[in-house]
């Protein structure tokens, strides 16, 4: 069924790129980019919830949280880029999704704030690791008039 769909889109894939590396890179973006964006999605919740922190509160949790996040992905997504052009773009990209379902996992179980942005920092890795190489893996799997297919 994936094969006529994309067969439909005339997706054309550059040399050396098989149906199956590119339905790899399919799920990747399927899966990947919702569970990127859940801890944001959810933090308002988490902290009320588990952390038992008040609403007047959260601003201030939730700001430090986002910065500790964008200084993770910053630092992480230039090691997951160099480190990428040596092992391997799936494997960074297979790395990324541990990163985030262990950070994932270790959530409900924080008892501290520090423990808190101890697991947002895991899930943020495993955020740059996807980040990075979804942009790379396009770039590397089809033509630039098909990207947006």
């Amino acid at each position: 069924m994936l094969r006529s769909i994309i067969e439909k889109l005339k997706v054309r894939r550059n040399e050396g790129v098989s149906l199956a590396n590119l339905l790899t890179f399919y799920f990747l973006t399927f899966f990947g980019l919702p569970l990127m964006f859940f801890v944001s999605a959810s933090q308002d919740f988490f902290l009320t919830t588990f952390m038992k922190i008040p609403s007047a509160d959260q601003g201030q949790y939730s700001g430090w949280l986002e910065s500790t996040r964008e200084f993770v992905i910053l630092f992480v997504i230039l090691l997951a880029g160099i480190t990428a052009d040596r092992i391997g773009r799936k494997t960074i990209a297979i790395i990324g999704f541990i990163l985030l379902a262990v950070g994932y996992f270790l959530f409900p179980f924080a008892q501290s704030i520090p423990q808190v942005f101890a697991f947002h920092a895991i899930a943020a890795a495993g955020n740059a690791c996807i980040t990075g190489m979804m942009s790379t893996i396009i770039a590397d799997y089809v033509f630039d008039q098909d990207r947006g297919k």
